[in-house]
């Protein structure tokens, strides 16, 4: 072989390890020129319209949890609303959540191409939560759009975010890919992504201001499942003008005790400020007033599971015999507030539990998440088994809430006016009248001329005396108290008809928030129970007396009581205020 030969042989031979150089790198994950420019600055999906979207669904794995998290939320066809199948079919009724979270999601597109690699989906955490279990790592979150046909508008993988270099640039980029393409790319992307409970429904539970709390009843009591009554009862009955008076309390001793403003004002914003945390929902059977529907619940075997429910959750139903409908008493108590409006909000506390948020949110099932739970601390309980953060783990308690309309605490209508009398036709004539008088009294006109001179005289002797009234006009008094009678008429009119109106709105929005809350068991705060189940000595405080007034006011002495002696003294004696006995 001679030396050109050679040398051709040499140089194929380093083009071959170059391509084979050249496809090791690619395949390690560097893009090549070619590939990222096949779909570079191209859109993931088309656009499409964000009203299209009726179904959202998002899969994500939460750190120490046995199986993904899946939270949905899509459009019932019958009703056209939409509910959050992942937690009972509650209502997801925070105003254009869905629309809001599509329209993020639309015209997103592939700004480089970060890897070819299925090995890479860990490093930029876009592995697929749905098919991972409990020991991966480097999941992404799924999100999945839909139409009203189930047609997909949009899925991806959205994995970890990338990190600016520059620290001026404020652009938000994912590292992003679709569930059918093992391509990972960086995308710009602001995601208005949530699973949050809290963030698709109306979170505020009551819907009530607290400057229009006017009445209170605070029902303290423990439940005794033995005799089945209501042990260790303590009402406070609380009441108030408008939000600028002061709370009044029944029974309190107003000499010496006052209500503590600061507690009244801490109970009514946390009312003002209950939110819902989770949901459960209710047996069929029980009426929106809490009450059992006894034309429902045909069979023994129907009332058990009612029971059973109300049991479960901390609430018990009460019949004073077999003829009455069982009233529900609940765990820990009751509250009862009522607005100037007439709305009166029953809360009943039940049952308190401790759990995660997933938990808190929608139940424990007892299902396939809670046997792997089991499985798990099994297999191995101490060498594997992590500590719990303790903060983790909330206290919540169910409640039960329903809402009722009373127009006994309507600011009362006024009494409707009364018509003035019309006085008689005839009127004293005063000339013939003064004629009677003087045939009857035989006077000349000398005695007259004496009798105004005396007169006279007697008017200005005395400076004081008074002038005569004068007759009443008793026609024009007449006519003033008609004119009044008929302005007053017509603001009764008004007024009477602003109370209906009242009356009717009334009825309409307890219909409108037993819509809402008589299918549920909520779950709050504990912290915030706690807030509102005052006890009356946290209620009232001692009353403050002025010190200035105490000083100035000398103490009550015991007339029956021996002055006592003293010893002189040498100085002369100064003068001071007394000494309290």
């Amino acid at each position: 072989m001679n030396t050109e030969t050679r040398n051709t042989l040499c140089f194929a031979g380093a083009a071959v390890v170059s391509v084979v150089l050249a496809l090791v790198v690619n395949s390690s994950g560097t893009p090549s020129q070619g590939n990222q420019a096949r779909n570079l600055g191209k859109p993931f999906y088309g656009d499409f319209s964000s009203l299209n979207a009726k179904s959202l669904k998002l899969v994500v794995f939460n750190e120490g949890a046995f199986e993904a998290s899946t939270f949905e939320v899509k459009q019932q066809p019958a009703t056209q609303l939409y509910v959050i199948p992942s937690h009972h079919d509650y209502p997801a009724d925070a105003e254009g959540r869905l629309a809001k979270t599509a329209a993020s999601m639309n015209g997103i597109t592939r700004g480089y191409l970060q890897s070819q690699n299925k090995k890479d989906h860990e490093k930029y955490g876009v592995l697929d939560p749905s098919e991972a279990n409990s020991f991966s790592k480097g999941l992404g979150r799924r999100v999945t759009l839909k139409d009203t046909d189930n047609t997909v508008l949009a899925d991806y993988i959205i994995g970890m975010k990338v990190e600016n270099a520059n620290s001026d640039d404020s652009t938000e980029r994912y590292y992003v890919r679709t569930p059918d393409d093992d391509d990972v790319y960086i995308a710009e992307c602001k995601i208005d992504l949530s699973a949050k409970f809290a963030d698709w429904i109306e979170s505020d539970l009551l819907k009530v201001e607290g400057d229009d709390i006017t009445h209170l009843t605070v029902d303290n009591y423990s439940f005794d499942e033995k005799t089945m009554t209501a042990a260790d009862r303590e009402v406070s009955t609380l009441s108030r003008k408008d939000f600028s008076d002061k709370w009044k309390l029944e029974g309190i001793k107003d000499e010496t005790e006052e209500v503590d403003a600061d507690k009244l004002r801490e109970l009514v914003s946390s009312l003002d400020d209950l939110k819902i945390v989770g949901v459960r929902p209710k047996p069929e059977g029980l009426k929106p007033d809490l009450s059992l529907d006894l034309e429902f619940i045909k069979s023994q075997g129907q009332y058990i599971r009612v029971e059973r429910s109300l049991q479960l959750s901390g609430f018990f139903a009460v019949r004073k015999d077999a003829k009455s409908t069982p009233k529900v008493f609940a765990n820990a108590g009751e509250v009862h507030a009522a607005t100037k409006a007439g709305i009166v909000y029953s809360l009943l506390f039940g049952e308190v539990f401790t759990g995660s948020d997933l938990e808190i949110e929608s139940g424990f099932d007892g299902g396939k998440e809670k046997k792997d739970a089991d499985k798990a601390e099994k297999k191995d309980d101490k060498a594997e088994k992590k500590d719990t953060d303790s903060t983790l783990l909330k206290t919540n308690r169910y409640l039960l809430v329903h809402a009722r309309f009373d127009p006994s605490y309507l600011e009362p209508l006024a009494a409707e006016p009364v018509e003035p009398k019309k006085p008689d036709a005839k009127k004293p004539d005063a000339k013939k009248d003064d004629a009677k008088k003087d045939d009857a009294g035989g006077c000349d006109n000398g005695d007259l001329l004496a009798q105004a001179a005396d007169k006279k005289a007697d008017k200005k002797a005395d400076k004081k005396a008074e002038e005569k009234p004068k007759p009443r006009d008793v026609v024009a008094e007449y006519e003033a108290a008609l004119k009044k009678y008929e302005a007053d008429k017509k603001k009764h009119e008004a007024d009477k008809k602003a109370y209906e109106q009242k009356i009717k709105d009334g009825l309409e929005k307890a219909k409108s928030l037993n819509r809402r809350l008589a299918d549920w068991y909520y779950v709050i705060s504990d912290e915030n129970v706690a807030k509102l189940k005052l006890d009356r000595k946290l209620i009232v405080k001692a009353k403050e007396t002025d010190k200035k007034d105490d000083a100035a006011t000398p103490p009550a002495t015991n007339p029956l009581a021996v002055p006592k002696k003293s010893a002189p003294k040498k100085s002369a004696p100064k003068k001071s205020a007394p000494k309290k006995s």
